[in-house]
């Protein structure tokens, strides 16, 4: 376990970041960069920032999908 400040700080982004995408990405409410991780949502949310660095942007990681432009 881990708490979200610390992770933040680990991942160079802000507590804030992290608490939006736990909400956006994973439904998890109520949290604040106090709150402590668990395992599962450390891995997710590594996969979302470290593919943020590669290119992808935020609206590919959440699941959500721009319509094409016209």
């Amino acid at each position: 376990m881990l708490r979200i400040n610390q992770f933040a700080k680990d991942m160079g982004v802000s507590n804030q970041e992290v608490i939006d995408l736990l909400e956006k990405r994973l439904g998890v409410t109520g949290k604040s960069h106090s709150s402590n991780l668990s395992d599962d949502q450390i891995v997710q949310l590594k996969r979302t920032f470290e593919g943020k660095g590669k290119g992808e942007e935020e609206s590919t990681l959440l699941g959500r999908h721009k319509p094409p432009p016209m």
